[in-house]
Order: C-alpha cells, then structure tokens, then sequence
C-alpha cells in the first residue's frame, strides 16, 4: 500500500517511482538520522506505516549503520530490504 503513494511522491524528490526508488529514499535518509529531530520523524513516519515503537527504534538502529557504508552498494540495498522485510509490522514495499 505505501509503495502505491511513494510512486507517485518519490520521483518529485529525484528518486525513481519503484522499490529501487524506496531503498534509494532511505539510504539517503540515513545520512541525517544521527539529528534527533530527524530520527522522531522517521520514527513517526514509520509509525504510521503500521510499525511497532520497537520496531520503529530497530529499524532506525539498523539504517543508521548503512549511512558512509563502504560496503558495495549491493550489499547495503540487500541489508535495507531485509531490514525493511524482517521487522514485524514492517511498512511492506512488495
């Protein structure tokens, strides 16, 4: 359901309107997690996406770690995407 709306938001921010484009959105994001204003409002993003407060905290936790990764860039979509797909109540971008 989510994938439905970011379709149609994502490309206005440069990001392609697919699953590709939702994986980009978050490693950008990640770059700006570390300010706490930016962290509530991932969280209450997420939140409202149906994930859990724990799960809004791990996911955030997780992200965080993917921020200046010198990991391939394969690598790093494949750790968002399992992130994004383990974590119950998780905003499901099929």
């Amino acid at each position: 359901l989510a994938l439905t709306v970011q379709r149609r938001i994502l490309p206005s921010f440069g990001f392609p309107a697919s699953r590709a484009g939702v994986l980009e959105m978050v490693l950008h994001c990640t770059k700006f997690l570390e300010d706490e204003e930016i962290a509530k409002l991932w969280d209450d993003i997420n939140s409202k996406l149906g994930m859990t407060h724990e799960a809004c905290r791990r996911f955030r936790e997780s992200a965080t770690g993917f921020k200046g990764s010198d990991r391939p860039r394969e690598a790093v979509d494949g750790a968002v995407v399992d992130c994004l797909e383990g974590l119950e109540g998780s905003m499901c971008i099929k």
